[in-house]
Order: structure tokens, then C-alpha cells, then sequence
């Protein structure tokens, strides 16, 4: 497919364009511009805090909730959301339908965001029949918010190409394909929709977004995999890219009602090759009934799969390497096998101790928690289910040595996001809860898990919070893309979420430390598995020996879940201002598709970023 071509010139353009793409905030005192620059801020190993200050290093005792004056430059101002379009003139407000964002999808040859949400009557309360009304996806170019003030912004949907038009991709699976399209699984039909007795069941077929084109389009053959007379039918799937470029497709509910909730067990292949050869690309690999309800999610959640950096040996996993590991609402961390030939029951299996645990050594659940593959290779569960105690705790799962490690961030989430940053660490952001603890679940942290450290950030300015439906992504200049979520007070209302977005500046990037610069770069940057190594020139500050390039998988976040999450170091040598890139070795450390390409200083400061793309 074509792809659109973007030229850095030289340094001193990419010094300008810095500049151009992030202007400096007129509400940022410190006279640093925050997307341009970065700071020394960012605390790694416990050495350093935001502005030079000590980090807030874990343990300590939980923080006592305080008024805090928030630093300028931080947090951009809320940009709220309406559709003023005549796509849906039913009902629709004098002033638009209120948008909400709750699915993100980076498109990186352009820098800009796939956003998929409803559209709504009500504002802030949602009354009867003024909760979610329209399936509404467009496209947003993030520079829009790097603004001093607040607006409203208009958005243009997209037709997301339903059949029937009331099919929408709420709660659908998504993920970037390799040649860059974004393929959506799944989805929602509705019954009642927001009047009483309302059902929600999940349909069987499966989009594309086309980047190049800006539209969707429908894969004709429909999911097969499920129980019987429900085959197909999923509501809240998840969707991981393979090593060979194809999409495993696992589990989802076949309806969702007040009277309860039936769960499709079932993991299928998408294969886009297949696909674009006319031919059907759906394939069972696991039927239902082969299957295991270990892998089934909890009610309103996802569950996930996050493929390996190398495949556990076949002698440490039952008689088969295992390439992905699965977490579902029990709690257990399941290991997967996709290979040809290997019979549906045997692809699935329990480690001897892939259940986490309380410290009591009670079996934990994973339901309302976030996930991701860390930079150590261990899989991350930290929050979620409903119980206090354990809402803090972050839990990492070694696949390798089937063991587990925990961590106490004093702050408990239930909900939350996760999302990998250019420097190896961890951004551990939203959440719900009870009403009382809302002010701890305003506060940012980062998570290192090299150093196995927290530090708080600081909190946003609103005293609401974010729960279930929002999101956080990471953006090409290294900054967050942040939205969605409902708020616990003054009312608990899904469908009626926060309809706004806004951008936050990490630590690293509010010092004075400038940021390395790429320059000569024409995107996408090609390169090729254990291929010749390619050469790219940049000016600036030293860069960190271990981790200073690498490349971030495209962002593709929906409550509270990115599985498909990826950071993968490179190793380079430096000749002047010339450096010499290594790819990776395998697709399994970093499979097909796009990344983000950042060089990190030896501060922590990373490099704009730019698009890789990796067949």
C-alpha cells in the first residue's frame, strides 16, 4: 500500500521541526519548552526526581491525600469533544453530539491517531436516553492540543461500516497490521440500547482501517471459533500480532445482559495475507470446547496474550514451545502455542506456578488489571480486582524461570493503564475505585523494572478520576496522549464518559537537557530482521551505552490494554556523529510492522521519533 513520505533535511531542520511541532506553552513559566526539550528528571534506580528534587522512591507508607499547586507545562489544558456534523441528525444536540474517546490507534507515517468511541447527548450526567448513542471513529492530529487553553474541538466520524449500521467497535480488538493498516476484531450489536433491559452482544466479523485512504472496510468471512449456535460472536476480544504477521484472536463474550454473560473460549488466526488473496483468512486454532475457562476475561474486560521475546524450550512447557503467555480474570498466566499441526488442547498450559498469588499464597485474580511486556521480558498484572489490598500491588511473572516477583505501589488502581515509555520504564496512569481513594489514582507513576522502583509523578489538576474506557498512548514525541474514562463521582455511569483528551509530558521531558536529534531521515526508515546493519546521523547529547536506541511498537490501547505493547533495545556504534544501527535478530523480539525508531541520552531524554518499518 502507499505510504505517505516525510524528509528531515538536516539537523537544524530537525532542531526546527522540534521546535514547530511542539510550541513552547505560554503557560509553561519555566521557559523550557516541554515537547522540545527534556530534563535530567526522570527517576531511574532511585537517583532522581522531577526538577532535580529527590525521587518518591516505594516502600513507604501510603500517601496521604494533599492539596498540591501543579506545575505548569505538565499537563495540557482539556479539549473537549463534538460531532457538529450531519452524519447523525437524529436527536442530535443544538451545540453536536458529545464525543467520547475510548480506542487509540498511533498511524505512524503521519504522527497523527485513530480514535474509536461512542457519541452522546448528555454532558457531564447522562439521563435516560442520553448515554451512548452513535459508533463514532475519526482521526485526530495530536498537535491540536498542544494549545494554552481549553476549547472544543470538532471531530469528522468516519464510517465505520457496520452491517447493520448499529454493528459499532466498541470494546472490538485492534492492532496494527504490517503494512500498516489497523484491523479491528469483534465489536458490539446492541439491543435496548440505554433503556432498561439493555443486551449487548458481540458480532462476528472483522475491519480494516485503511491509513492511505482514511476509510474502513469489511473482511467478508466471518470468526468461526466460539460455542455452538454462538460461533464467531465476540464482545471484548483480544488481538496479538504473530511473528509471521498474521493476528491471533482469543476469547470475547457472545452477549452481556443485566441477567449475566456468556464467554467464547475459543483462539483463531486472521491471516492478512489471506485476506488480500480473496481466500478466507480465518482459521481455529483452539476450539471452545478445547479450550480452558482459565483464559475467559472477567465481566467488562479484556483478556490478553502477549507474545514472547523468544519461546519458552518445549522441555520446560509441557512438550511444545510456547511463544505467547495469556492472562485471563483467574489470574493465571497460561502459555501458548500457535504452530501448525499441534492439536487445539495441547496449544494451551498451566506452569506449575503461573497462578498469582496473594501473599498469603491464595490464589489472585487479574480481572480490572493492566498488563505488558516489560523491557525485562517478564510479564507485568499490576491492579485491579475488588478487593483494597490488593488494587496496589504490581506482580511480574517470568515465563523462563516460572516465578514470580511483586511490587507495592501504595497506590491502588483498579482499571489503570499501562504504557511502555523510550526509556525501558513503565507509565502507570488512571484507574477506579471507591469514592475516598480518588485522589491517590490522580497521580502518575513510573515504574522501572530493571531497578524494580516507583516514583510518583505529579497529579493532574481536576479531582475526578478515570476508569474503565480510558486510555494512554504513547505519541511520536515521546509525550501521552491521554483520554476517556468514567469518573467514580459524582455518579458511576458507563456511557457516559470523560469526552475529552489531553496531552502529558513525562519527566524526561521537562529539564534542560536537550533532546539527541536524528537528522538526513526520510520515513519509513527500512529495515529488515538479522538484516545489514543501516547508519543514521545525529547531533547531541551522549546517549545511554545499553538502551539508547530503540524501537517502540505502534501504540494500539483500549481499556486499559495494549498487549501488543513492544520495546526493543538495538545495539549501535558511534563513529563522529554517524551511528550504526543493529536490527533485531528474530521476529520474535520484534515482530512485522511499524515502530518508532528513538535514540535516549544518557539522561533518559529520547529523540523525536522516528517511523521504522520492518516487513
Amino acid at each position: 500500500m502507499s505510504r505517505t513520505i516525510f524528509r528531515l533535511a538536516a539537523a537544524s531542520a530537525a532542531m526546527m521541526l522540534a521546535n514547530a511541532c511542539s510550541p513552547q506553552q505560554p503557560n509553561d513559566t519555566s521557559g523550557v519548552d516541554p515537547h522540545a526539550s527534556t530534563g535530567g528528571a526522570h527517576a531511574t534506580g532511585g537517583t532522581a526526581g522531577l526538577g532535580g528534587k529527590p525521587a518518591t522512591i516505594y516502600p513507604l507508607q501510603r500517601p496521604v491525600p494533599v492539596a498540591l499547586t501543579i506545575p505548569k507545562g505538565i499537563w495540557s489544558p482539556l479539549v473537549q469533544l463534538r460531532d457538529k456534523t450531519d452524519t447523525w441528525t437524529v436527536g442530535r444536540p443544538a451545540d453536536g453530539w458529545v464525543v467520547t474517546p475510548i480506542h487509540a490507534t498511533l498511524l505512524p507515517d503521519s504522527g497523527k491517531v485513530l480514535i474509536t468511541g461512542w457519541s452522546r447527548a448528555g454532558v457531564q450526567e447522562c439521563h435516560q436516553g442520553e448515554k451512548r448513542h452513535n459508533g463514532t471513529s475519526w482521526v485526530l492530529d495530536p498537535e491540536v492540543l498542544h494549545v494554552d487553553r481549553s476549547f472544543t474541538l470538532d471531530v469528522t466520524p468516519v464510517d465505520e461500516k457496520g452491517e447493520p449500521a448499529s454493528d459499532v467497535l466498541y470494546c472490538a480488538a485492534h492492532v496494527p497490521l504490517t503494512d500498516g493498516r489497523v484491523f479491528f476484531a469483534g465489536g458490539a450489536r446492541y439491543e435496548k440500547l440505554g433503556m432498561p433491559g439493555e443486551i449487548e452482544r458481540g458480532i462476528n466479523s472483522a475491519r480494516i482501517f485503511r491509513p492511505n485512504t482514511g476509510d474502513f472496510e469489511r473482511v467478508p468471512q466471518p470468526m468461526t471459533g466460539g460455542p455452538a449456535m454462538l460461533a464467531g460472536l465476540r464482545w471484548y476480544p483480544s488481538a496479538t500480532k504473530l511473528p509471521d504477521g498474521t493476528v491471533l484472536v482469543i476469547g470475547g463474550f457472545t452477549q452481556y445482559a443485566d441477567t449475566g454473560h456468556l464467554t467464547n473460549l475459543s483462539i483463531e488466526r486472521f491471516s492478512p495475507a489471506l485476506y488480500d488473496q480473496g481466500k478466507n483468512p480465518w482459521s481455529v486454532l483452539t476450539s471452545h470446547e478445547e479450550s480452558t475457562p482459565d483464559i475467559a476475561a472477567d465481566a467488562l474486560d479484556y483478556n490478553r496474550a502477549h507474545l514472547l521475546y523468544e519461546p519458552v524450550p518445549a522441555d520446560k512447557a509441557g512438550g511444545h514451545a510456547r511463544t505467547l503467555a495469556a492472562v485471563g480474570g483467574v489470574g493465571a498466566v497460561l502459555l501458548l502455542n500457535t504452530d501448525d499441526g499441534v492439536p487445539g488442547a495441547e496449544r494451551i498450559y498451566h506452569p506449575a506456578n503461573g497462578q498469582r498469588r496473594t501473599a498469603e499464597n491464595l490464589p489472585l485474580r487479574a480481572g480490572l488489571s493492566t498488563g505488558v511486556l516489560v523491557s525485562t521480558g517478564e510479564i507485568m498484572i499490576m491492579g485491579g480486582t475488588d478487593a483494597d489490598e490488593t488494587r496496589p500491588r504490581l506482580d511480574l511473572y517470568d515465563p523462563y524461570k516460572d516465578s514470580w516477583r511483586t511490587i507495592d505501589t501504595k497506590r491502588g488502581r483498579r482499571q489503570p493503564s499501562s504504557v511502555l515509555l523510550p526509556d525501558g520504564t513503565v507509565l502507570l496512569i488512571h484507574g477506579s475505585g471507591e469514592e475516598a481513594t480518588i485522589p491517590e489514582r490522580l497521580v502518575p507513576q513510573i515504574f522501572d523494572p530493571v531497578a524494580g522502583t516507583i516514583s510518583d509523578d505529579v497529579r493532574w489538576p481536576e479531582d475526578t478520576d478515570r476508569g474503565v474506557h480510558s486510555f494512554g498512548l504513547l505519541l511520536k514525541d515521546g509525550t501521552i496522549l491521554m483520554g476517556g474514562g468514567v469518573a467514580t463521582a459524582p455518579i458511576f455511569q458507563i456511557g457516559c464518559e470523560h469526552a475529552d483528551l489531553r496531552i502529558y509530558t513525562p519527566p524526561y521531558l521537562r529539564g534542560s537537557t536537550p533532546r539527541p536529534v536524528l537528522s538526513g531521515i526520510t520515513e519509513p526508515l527500512a529495515m529488515a530482521i538479522a538484516g545489514a546493519a543501516i547508519t543514521v546521523t545525529y547531533d547531541g547529547t551522549p546517549l545511554k551505552a545499553d538502551g539508547g536506541a530503540v524501537l517502540m511498537a505502534v501504540g494500539s490501547i483500549t481499556h486499559s490494554i495494549d498487549q501488543n505493547q513492544r520495546y526493543v533495545k538495538l545495539s549501535y556504534t558511534k563513529n563522529g556523529n554517524t551511528l550504526t544501527l543493529t536490527p533485531p535478530d528474530t521476529h520474535w523480539r520484534a515482530p512485522p510492522g511499524d515502530y518508532i525508531l528513538y535514540l535516549v541520552s544518557d539522561k533518559g531524554v529520547p529523540s523525536l521519533g522516528v517511523t521504522v518499518h520492518l516487513p
